[in-house]
């Protein structure tokens, strides 16, 4: 977190008195005065998986794509850019290692996010060679991937 920032439930307050009155909040996807529109792509054969991470970022101000089949998701990785990936292993179909190769092919600078219920130590090496930054199993709480995002967010504004 960049220094005179406070961050709290609600984003993150920039303390510094020439940037913004004290009392404005900053939604999590804006760093300073720059605002940066984070697309996150999200790909889970679980609706419901989907639909609590979508609602949940959409609410921090992030854009989002969601997709429970794993071809439909790499179709629309490769017509449109994303910041992020967050995808589940385990699929009908191609599988979510197949999904993160292809997005790191087509977007090298996508960052990954795996969460998957068969979290073994051999998949969390393959994913992680693959380029996956976070491997989480399931279940999780909604708050980790938040955070986790809000980490890579501050990266993605950084490099801008």
């Amino acid at each position: 977190m960049p220094a005179n920032w406070f961050e709290s439930e609600k984003g993150l307050l920039d303390l510094r008195p020439w940037s913004i009155p004290s009392n404005e909040w900053v939604p999590s996807n804006r760093v300073g005065n720059m605002e940066k529109d984070i697309s996150i792509i999200i790909l889970d054969d679980e609706p419901i998986v989907c639909n609590q991470l979508a609602t949940s970022l959409k609410k921090e101000g992030y854009t989002t794509e969601v997709f429970t089949n794993s071809q439909d998701a790499i179709d629309c990785l490769a017509k449109q850019q994303f910041d992020i990936l967050i995808t589940d292993l385990k699929m009908k179909g191609l599988k979510g290692i197949d999904v993160i190769r292809f997005a790191k092919d087509k977007q090298p600078n996508i960052q990954v996010i795996v969460i998957t219920g068969y979290a073994t130590t051999a998949m969390a090496n393959d994913v992680l060679a693959a380029g996956a930054l976070h491997f989480v199993p399931k279940p999780f709480k909604l708050q980790h991937i938040k955070d986790l995002i809000a980490d890579m967010n501050i990266e993605l504004s950084d490099s801008s």
